[in-house]
């Protein structure tokens, strides 16, 4: 069942979405348009909106979510930041066991992210939440 699962290391997974934060191409091979890019990364749902799956505002995109964002601005060190991206043009999709990878087009960023334990559920396994922060906020201080 494609739906249920995936089967990758976190290398191989965050490449894959390399090309997505970038211009569409990685290694010489182009993968995907601008456009399709643009269009891949604009929110389908209202701000609030809550999944129907799961009872959370993911902010859904055409085939993605927005990484792990809740969708609040809290203030650290003086500057607002989204819990979870401060992007809103980051896009991405965790599964429930807190595998997954998403891609952030403004920072030139990537992320890919596998476990080995099928620990929690949205919104309550909070390891990607924490992983995208942490790389957020590196990417920012480079």
């Amino acid at each position: 069942m494609p739906a249920v699962n995936g089967h990758f290391d976190a290398t191989s997974l965050a490449k894959l979405y390399a090309a997505l934060a970038g211009d569409g191409s990685i290694d010489g091979a182009r993968l995907v348009s601008r456009a399709t890019i643009d269009e891949a990364r604009r929110d389908q749902t209202p701000y609030f909106a809550l999944d129907r799956v799961i009872a959370f505002p993911l902010r859904m995109k055409l085939g993605y979510h927005r990484a792990i964002s809740l969708g609040l601005r809290v203030p650290v060190l003086g500057r607002g930041f989204d819990l979870g991206v401060p992007s809103p043009q980051s896009f991405g999709h965790f599964g429930f066991g807190g595998s997954g990878a998403w891609a952030d087009p403004e920072r030139q960023l990537s992320v890919g992210l596998v476990t080995n334990t099928f620990f929690g559920r949205l919104p309550l396994d909070l390891r990607p939440v924490a992983v995208a922060t942490a790389a957020a906020w590196a990417a920012d201080r480079r």
